[in-house]
């Protein structure tokens, strides 16, 4: 009896460590989940990557989360003309496309000034998607239910790696290897001049022609081939 209360006794402390670990990782993971929260609204015209869930960031520290993701339609829904307004260049829009409201859920003791921005965008190279809060100057802070500013998404570095790629592998096939190729003839044009045993006074001629010719492209590669 005794040694079956104590497998019993062992078993149900288990079971509480076992479930401390659990509410301790969902703490760590939701913020706000058994403190104070309050909730903000921020409004996106795309809502790709916009999803329930992910994080919101402040200076590199989880400070809430996505509570849910919500559709807002023009001449529909009451709080329209809170939806930013297209990007000036960007691609025509059609006006009765909805933008979205995202719900965020704070932590109630972190201040968020009231002219901060919301940005959506990687949080890392390999990681997910997040919301960065970029935290105003001013000390009055938001609060619940309150509007924070959002921008766009932020560029997307891989996009932009991928571009730059493409633009330095087409500058090198269009400018720097011709110019290589012309200027490894010129130089065997000059080897060939100074083996040569003719005319003197016409290989100095042609081998001025040569190197000006050198001198010429090589301050075009010095034009193309720049840090920008």
């Amino acid at each position: 009896g005794r040694a079956r209360r104590r497998d019993l006794f062992l078993a149900g402390l288990c079971v509480l460590a076992m479930a401390a670990v659990a509410l301790a990782a969902l703490a760590l993971v939701i913020p706000g989940l058994f403190g104070g929260q309050y909730r903000l609204q921020a409004y996106f015209l795309d809502a790709q990557g916009l999803d329930p869930g992910i994080q919101v960031i402040q200076e590199g520290y989880v400070i809430g989360l996505v509570e849910r993701v919500t559709p807002v339609f023009p001449g529909r829904d009451p709080d329209a003309d809170l939806c930013p307004s297209p990007v000036p260049g960007a691609d025509q829009r059609s006006p009765t496309l909805p933008c979205f409201r995202a719900t965020l859920r704070i932590r109630d003791d972190w201040p968020v000034p009231v002219d901060s921005r919301a940005q959506l965008g990687s949080s890392g190279l390999l990681s997910g998607d997040a919301i960065k809060v970029q935290p105003g100057s001013a000390r009055e802070r938001l609060v619940d239910g309150a509007v924070i500013d959002a921008q766009g998404r932020e560029p997307d570095l891989m996009a932009q790696i991928s571009a730059l790629t493409e633009s330095l592998d087409g500058m090198a096939k269009e400018t720097i290897e011709p110019a290589l190729a012309s200027i490894k003839s010129q130089i065997q044009t000059i080897e060939t001049l100074l083996g040569s045993g003719g005319d003197q006074g016409e290989n100095r001629e042609r081998l001025a022609g040569a190197f000006e010719s050198l001198r010429t492209l090589s301050a075009k590669l010095e034009d193309v081939v720049k840090p920008e």
